[in-house]
């Protein structure tokens, strides 16, 4: 007995580990395509430029995600991971197509850099969806365990591709979306990936939108979007500072040259990100709401507001000339301010989906489309109002307000956080009613692992056709074990099962509500001057 669990918990931890290192690999290649200041595409004959690429890499990646939101509703529970597979693979060859045969053909043409930022867009937002699919069932708690691991994985790696040179680490880079999808069916054939038939069809009615929390992600993305700007209209000077943060690292990071630094200093910020992740859920237990506006959009805000301070931003014409302290500090704390908001909002779509306010693929769809048409509205809107023609100052002054001003609007009106603001993610999750209705019937009735698989589908309204497709069995097995199962819960239809697991759950409210009222009068005895 003793061997058999010390395997189970070598697989276990296995498993988990590989997660991490699979979703690690994931955040590195996201961060480096949709959010690293230095273009990741550059290596070719042809360059579009820093406005172009920023446009059409996000512009890719939204219509990636409104695709997957038909598809959520259109595919069926049954077929969906099939159908997932499939556009897995196509991506990755239609990646593999556009990026590695121009480069070894000698063909490229700025139409095939073009292709290669749309393929680029279309697979991180796939992967983003399918990751939020694996890990979206862990729970919250669970889940910021798993995503502060993930971001300090993808830190090392990315420190690991900074000590080569820039063509090499390009070449490296463009392998990750490979391993990461590989780690994607890993899990899958592990057991990572949630039922399907457990988070369709079950949405609660009037609680699927969240909007509130989308609008949140979609200013926190505009913010974003600001800082692309602000990037593309900053030249970084080597400074002459004996404590200069350029000078300090290439001690460490030889090969990093000045325009590149922007890059390399971001990826602290997500390494910074994962520790005050664990500070704010372990350590001062925060709720969701303290945690997104009290923590994260601050953060973000006293970032800008140190990029603001830097004495090295000075305008010259509309170019500023950034060599100051100031600058590369404020640039990871907003860069942490960032990520801390994207794990925090990948925890809370847990959650959602946990309280059945939408299915997983549904969920962390809506949550990439806000973020990343969020990063291309705040983008584009700057470009055509014309803030590069701001001082670097005004410029961050300005996105400082719209933070704090959505943090006001949003966070301070309680209605809208009814549902999941006063909830702390590193709570134990409690597993549904309607679950432990059907496991209570299967243990009075001693049912059979099979026929549990079958009630649980039944009494959630699924037909003959459903359950054989899920269950991977023919209808007439199906028909077998639904006539043992009216036998032994002395049901004639499938309407009497059901009423009976609601009988259930009945039960199940009314013995807490009891255990409740006895426990507060017990406090009212026990409590002095009553």
């Amino acid at each position: 007995m003793d061997k058999r669990i010390k395997v189970k918990v070598a697989r276990s931890s296995a498993r988990s580990v590989g997660l991490c290192a699979g979703l690690g690999l994931f955040f590195c290649w996201f961060w480096s395509v949709m959010q690293n200041p230095n273009i990741p595409v550059h290596q070719g004959v042809e360059n579009p430029g820093h406005a172009l690429y920023w446009s059409l890499v996000l512009a890719s990646a939204t219509l990636s995600f409104l695709v997957v939101l038909v598809l959520a509703k259109r595919v069926s529970a049954g077929g969906r991971r099939l159908v997932e597979s499939r556009i897995t693979v196509a991506l990755l060859a239609a990646y593999a197509a556009v990026s590695y045969v121009p480069k070894l053909s000698g063909t490229e043409t700025l139409g095939s850099e073009y292709a290669e930022i749309v393929v680029v867009g279309a697979l991180a937002a796939w992967l983003f969806v399918q990751w939020g699919s694996i890990v979206g069932d862990l729970g919250p708690r669970k889940l910021l365990k798993v995503s502060s691991v993930s971001l300090l994985v993808s830190f090392s790696l990315a420190a690991v591709l900074y000590q080569f040179e820039t063509s090499l680490a390009t070449t490296l880079l463009s392998f990750l979306p490979f391993a990461s999808a590989g780690a994607v069916f890993a899990c899958r054939l592990s057991g990572w990936e949630v039922d399907a038939a457990e988070s369709e069809g079950i949405v609660e009615p009037g609680h699927s939108g969240a909007w509130h929390f989308y609008v949140t992600v979609l200013v926190q993305g505009m913010a974003f979007g600001l800082l692309h700007l602000l990037y593309s209209t900053i030249v970084l000077e080597q400074c002459e500072d004996p404590y200069c943060p350029l000078r300090f690292l290439n001690t460490f990071f030889p090969l990093v040259s000045v325009e590149d630094f922007y890059g390399l200093m971001s990826i602290f910020g997500v390494a910074l990100a994962a520790g005050i992740v664990l500070l704010g859920t372990s350590v001062l237990r925060l709720n969701f709401r303290k945690l997104i506006y009290v923590v994260g959009f601050p953060l973000m805000a006293v970032g800008f507001l140190i990029l603001a301070s830097d004495t090295g931003f000075r305008l010259t014409e509309v170019v500023s000339h950034a060599s100051g302290v100031n600058f590369t500090a404020g640039e990871v704390v907003y860069i942490a301010g960032y990520y801390y908001v994207v794990v925090t909002t990948w925890a809370l779509c847990s959650y959602l989906v946990r309280m059945k306010k939408g299915d997983r693929v549904t969920v962390f769809a809506r949550s990439g489309l806000a973020l990343i048409s969020g990063q291309l509205l705040g983008f584009l809107s700057s470009m055509v109002v014309g803030f590069e023609h701001l001082s670097r100052a005004d410029f961050c002054t300005m996105a400082i307000f719209l933070l704090m001003l959505a943090s006001l609007l949003i966070a301070t009106n309680d209605r809208l956080w009814s549902d999941w603001g006063g909830v702390r993610p590193n709570e134990t999750d409690r597993p549904s009613a309607f679950k432990v209705a059907c496991e209570a019937v299967a243990r009075r009735y001693r049912l059979t692992e099979r026929e549990r698989d079958v009630l649980v589908l039944l009494a959630r309204g699924r037909n003959m056709s459903f359950i054989a497709e899920r269950l991977c069995v023919t209808k007439d097995t199906v028909k077998t074990h639904c006539r043992s199962l009216y036998r032994k819960l002395e049901v004639h239809s499938q309407q009497e099962l059901i009423d009976k697991i609601e009988a259930e759950i009945g039960v199940d409210k009314d013995q807490r509500l009891s255990d409740g009222q006895r426990g507060s009068a017990f406090l009212r005895k026990k409590t002095p001057g009553r």
